[in-house]
């Protein structure tokens, strides 16, 4: 694994026209079907594709760089990190993760310290929609200057979030739970993830606000246990495994995770620091580990399954994970919904 690891690395960083970024960006596909074949490891494959999704990016950071300043922009005159979040953030970005990123950079910037992030971060943003990472629908990007702040006022911005949370607010606080330093002065990321993770485990009304709009996104199983499918569309009679079911157990381990502090940015890492709290059972955390890794195991081609293709064992492989994503929403729902607190 190592080795084609570093073909592909080397690859990228060899590189020096735009075009050779893109066309490694193209080849992960065909690559990823090959280890497939290869009977590859679920976890190596999410390792290595994300290895490759995050070495792209930073190569096209880099490039930008030199670019802006062979343009006159010169060079960042404070350190800065480039953030990502959404599934980058948590390192389970599948084949066709489209963007999710910020921007931090040292206090105290003058206003055309500013201006040059806000240059960054539209041609970064340019590239990657190029290189083939479409933008952000809800334009959470660097580019945005809602994403794309000095340190200080990232602290600011958050806890007005906290302070005033409206179900938009708290949809940016869930969302800025997921960052993770990229490229840059990953001090910066770091310093404000461990504020963040202080700050939020006392705001009981986020917690109670997440759980209760939890239960809005319904599980893909019927009341009888059978799998529910589009039944229109597209994806007519085929199972929605990233709205179903994965994303449920994601959004409710990242809460319970907020809840006591934990400052993880993957979803398995969270699972097991709430294992080692405590908070969770040794046996309710390897469930739910079981059933996050067989979903996110579909996610890496796409986001739907057809039922009619998986054999009897495979397919109730599926409904136990599901049956588990369901279990986790409606003891997240009960153990918030009133207190905002966990209820051990």
């Amino acid at each position: 694994m190592e080795t084609e690891w570093l073909q592909i690395k080397n690859q990228i960083e060899r590189a020096t026209t735009f075009e050779a970024i893109r066309e490694s960006r193209q080849q992960m596909p065909e690559t990823v079907q090959r280890w497939e074949t290869e009977a590859m490891g679920l976890d190596d494959k999410l390792s290595l594709l994300n290895r490759w999704h995050d070495t792209l990016m930073r190569r096209l950071i880099e490039q930008e760089l030199k670019d802006m300043e062979r343009d006159g922009w010169g060079t960042p005159a404070v350190p800065f990190c480039w953030l990502l979040l959404g599934s980058s953030g948590r390192s389970e970005a599948t084949l066709n993760p489209d963007q999710d990123h910020a921007l931090i950079y040292k206090s105290g910037a003058p206003d055309d310290v500013r201006t040059f992030f806000q240059e960054l971060a539209e041609r970064v943003s340019r590239s990657l929609a190029d290189a083939g990472y479409p933008y952000c629908e809800g334009f959470v990007m660097a580019a945005n200057p809602r994403w794309n702040h000095e340190l200080d006022d990232w602290r600011d911005v958050l806890q007005l979030y906290l302070d005033y949370p409206s179900w938009d607010n708290i949809r940016y606080l869930l969302m800025a739970a997921d960052m993770r330093g990229l490229f840059g002065n990953l001090e910066l990321a770091g310093e404000l993830q461990s504020w963040f993770a202080e700050q939020v485990p006392s705001r009981s009304y986020l917690f109670w606000q997440a759980a209760d709009r939890s239960l809005s996104n319904p599980i893909a199983l019927t009341f009888f246990n059978q799998f529910r499918t589009d039944r229109w569309g597209d994806h007519m009679h085929q199972v929605n495994i990233k709205e179903g079911g994965y994303l449920q157990i994601v959004k409710a381990t990242r809460l319970w995770s907020m809840s006591v502090g934990i400052a993880a940015n993957s979803t398995e890492e969270r699972i097991a620091k709430l294992q080692h709290l405590q908070v969770w059972s040794r046996e309710w955390a390897e469930q739910v580990r079981e059933a996050f890794r067989c979903l996110i195991g579909y996610r890496i081609w796409g986001n739907y399954v057809d039922p009619a293709q998986l054999s009897e064992e495979t397919a109730a492989s599926l409904k136990q994970a599901l049956k588990t994503a369901k279990q986790l929403q409606k003891w997240t729902s009960k153990q918030f919904r009133k207190t905002g607190e966990y209820g051990g």
